[in-house]
């Protein structure tokens, strides 16, 4: 089901008391590829909006994340539809 999902939104930049600077809470981003097999399960290889920003230690934004710091789009816009009692 998840090779299937093309477009996810960012819910959290924490997951396992990591925190994950790449994403913006609320922002939609197009999954370049699921990786499946990647510990411990799963992670998305997202299109990233902060793609070429340097942090002040010279690492380049990572563009792979814990698929739980996402949900669907689908799933998004039913809980925004639920928000508005829709």
């Amino acid at each position: 089901m998840l090779k299937m999902i093309k477009k996810i939104v960012c819910i959290s930049k924490e997951h396992n008391g990591s925190i994950y600077n790449g994403v913006i809470v609320g922002e939609i981003y197009d999954i370049v590829e699921y990786l499946p097999t990647v510990a411990p399960n799963g992670r998305f290889r997202i299109k990233g909006k902060l793609e070429g920003i340097e942090y002040s230690s010279g690492i380049k934004t990572i563009d792979i994340f814990p698929k739980e710091l996402f949900i669907t789009l689908q799933q998004w816009r039913e809980q925004q539809l639920n928000k508005i009692g829709i």
